[in-house]
Parts: structure tokens; C-alpha cells; sequence
């Protein structure tokens, strides 16, 4: 969910100046939702920095929760306003993000949701559209050692909607999502489910499973990786041994990379004199310009980039399909995450390091 959120946050931030300010002229409710599916596409301004980015988001936000509004107001019978309620859901868990709050915390939107989910009048978009974002935000709630109990529930939410909306796209996400869950309570399921995934005809769920069942054999002995760093230093993960290293695969131009970093930085600066580590790979093509940005953001740790993006050697090595990739190895050199991100990467860390 926090990935989906950090996306739309990126978009956001590029979109602010399409909302009209007078909404009088929408004289229909054809001609108003016309108006939100526009600014739904993006980007329409290019921010000059980060700070103008998040500003002109904020801003985005406001105004288009406002737009939506206007549309369940006027249009109270029209079926898309179901739709409207669950971009208004959207927007308000972008803002979370914006304010430093955890979207997965915000009850209202929970709520919401739901009455939207369980709606009999509702169209069955509307209806997938709410049970995918509750999925999505139970998956995000679950902390590193989630309780079986939990684990279970979001199971039976994930089945119902794969039994509910068959034939919806987002059923073999809903199935990769479910592996996901499992996995840190049975993964001899979820790695079922993602042999069983490997043939799916949409390519990009059969590269997701594919790359699932590569990591998951890499958890099976101590990972070895050996770089050089673009300032010249000699990484080597297996002189590590004794110490909790972060593996980021990441890039400047990456949205929802830009978002972690500074839970990242602040995670380093902590941990770092108590025996934690960070390599980072960089799926960016201009090397000087990589090393700039993370020089401004305080990230000092060695950083590997051979310029050649998605082709970068390590990240295809280790069949890296989506970034940001946070790999989180143990003392002995077990990857034992391989989605330490947001709040549980510093729990994560500090158990670790407990060990």
C-alpha cells in the first residue's frame, strides 16, 4: 500500500495546476467528472525541487478532495460518485504521507472504505476499487512479526475478493499480495502460489513470481556481494559478517525511492556506530548526477552505479523487477527482508541487531 501511496504522491506533485478554479463552469455531472478524470492523468508542471514538489502535492490535494466533493454534492444519485468516495479515500491517505502520518492508522479512510466495499447498491468497480485499497492498507499494518491471527484475516479479505471480482486484472496482484502475507507465517504456501503464478499470462505477474521464488532460494545461504563503489571503495558483503546491512536497490528519478530516503538516513545515523550497514545500488544512468543528490540528502554510505539503469549489473543479477528494493541482511548474512521499508525497517534493524 505504502508503494502504491508513495506513486501517487510522485504523481500529484506534477499536477497541481490543471483544477479549475471555478467549478460553475462544469454545467453537467458528465462534464465535472470529465474535469476529475483529467486531472487523474497528470503531469501538468514540472516542481523545481523536492520542497516545491511536496508543496504544490499539498496544495493538489485540497483542491481535488474539493472537486470530489462538488461531484457527491451535486450529483448525489449519479453512480460514479461511489467511485468519487474512493478517490476521495486516495487523496486523503497522500495526505497522511504529506504530513508524516501512517495511512494504514487513518480510520476515517477505514471506514469509508468499507461502507463502500459492502454496499449492495455500488457498482462492482466501486466495490473492487475499495476491497483492493483495504487489502492494500491491511497489508501495509502488518508489522514484521505480525500475529497469526491478523495474517489470517487479511487471507480471507485477499480470497473473498479473488472469489468476488474473478475476472478483475487486479485478481493475480491480489494473489501475489497474498504470497506476500503468508510467507512470514507458511512459506511453503506462498511459494506455491508463486510456482503456480510463473506462467500467468500477464507478463509482469509472471516476472513478479519468478523474481519472488529467486529471492526466496537467496534465503537459503548468506548472500555474497562484492562491488566497487562509485568513490572508488571495495564493498564486500561477506566482510560484513557480524553486522545488519540494508541492500538499497534505489534511483533519483524513482518517486517512492525519493519518499524512504529519509526514514533511511535517519535509520543509518541511529544504528549506524551499533553495527548497521548500508550498499546502495543505483539504477541511475548519470552517475555524477547520483552522486550529487545523495551527497544533499546525507547519504554517505557507498553507492553502486554502472549507468546502466535497468540493466544495472546487480539489480538484473538478482532479478529486481521494482525499486524501491530493501533488502535487509542479518549478522550472518541471511537476507531476512526483502521489504524492510517505512516503519518496519527500523523494527526490523533493531531486532537484528538484538540477535
Amino acid at each position: 500500500m505504502r508503494k502504491f501511496l508513495c506513486g501517487l504522491l510522485a504523481a500529484l506533485a506534477f499536477a497541481g495546476s490543471g483544477i479549475a478554479a471555478d467549478l460553475s463552469q462544469f454545467k453537467t455531472a458528465d462534464d465535472l467528472w470529465a474535469h476529475i478524470r483529467e486531472l487523474q492523468k497528470g503531469p501538468q508542471q514540472q516542481p523545481q525541487s523536492e520542497e516545491e514538489a511536496r508543496r504544490v502535492a499539498a496544495d493538489f490535494v485540497k483542491q481535488f478532495d474539493a472537486v470530489l466533493a462538488k461531484f457527491i454534492a451535486s450529483y448525489p444519485a449519479d453512480a460514479r460518485c461511489w467511485d468519487a468516495k474512493v478517490l476521495q479515500v486516495q487523496t486523503a491517505l497522500t495526505g497522511d504521507l504529506l504530513e508524516n502520518k501512517n495511512p494504514s492508522k487513518n480510520t476515517p479512510a477505514l471506514d469509508k472504505l468499507k461502507a463502500v466495499a459492502t454496499a449492495k447498491d455500488a457498482p462492482d468497480g466501486a466495490r473492487a476499487n475499495a476491497a483492493f485499497m483495504l487489502i492494500q492498507m491491511g497489508g501495509s499494518a502488518l508489522g514484521p512479526d505480525p500475529d497469526k491471527e491478523d495474517v489470517g484475516a487479511l487471507d480471507k479479505e485477499m480470497l473473498a475478493f479473488i472469489k468476488s471480482f474473478p475476472d478483475d486484472p487486479r485478481s493475480a496482484y491480489v494473489k501475489l499480495m497474498r504470497a506476500d502475507v503468508l510467507e512470514r507465517i507458511d512459506p511453503a504456501k506462498a511459494e506455491a502460489i508463486w510456482k503456480e503464478l510463473v506462467t500467468h499470462p500477464d507478463q509482469r505477474v509472471a516476472r513478479r513470481a519468478k523474481a519472488k521464488l529467486e529471492q526466496r532460494e537467496l534465503t537459503q545461504k548468506p548472500i555474497e556481494l562484492k562491488f566497487t563503489a562509485v568513490d572508488g571503495k571495495e564493498v564486500d558483503l561477506t566482510k560484513m559478517r557480524g553486522k545488519v546491512v540494508l541492500v538499497d536497490f534505489w534511483a533519483t528519478w524513482c518517486g517512492p525511492c525519493r519518499v524512504e530516503i529519509p526514514n533511511i538516513v535517519a535509520a543509518y545515523k541511529k544504528y549506524h556506530e551499533k553495527g548497521f550497514e548500508i550498499a546502495g545500488i543505483s539504477l541511475d544512468e548519470d552517475k555524477e548526477a547520483m552522486q550529487t543528490y545523495a551527497k544533499e540528502r546525507g547519504m554517505t554510505w557507498p553507492q553502486h552505479c554502472d549507468g546502466k539503469g535497468w540493466q544495472n549489473e546487480i539489480s538484473s543479477r538478482y532479478g529486481i523487477q521494482s525499486i524501491p528494493a530493501m533488502w535487509l541482511v542479518d549478522k550472518k548474512g541471511m537476507i531476512r527482508s526483502t521489504e524492510a521499508r517505512g516503519e518496519q525497517l527500523t523494527a526490523l534493524i533493531e531486532k537484528l541487531l538484538a540477535e
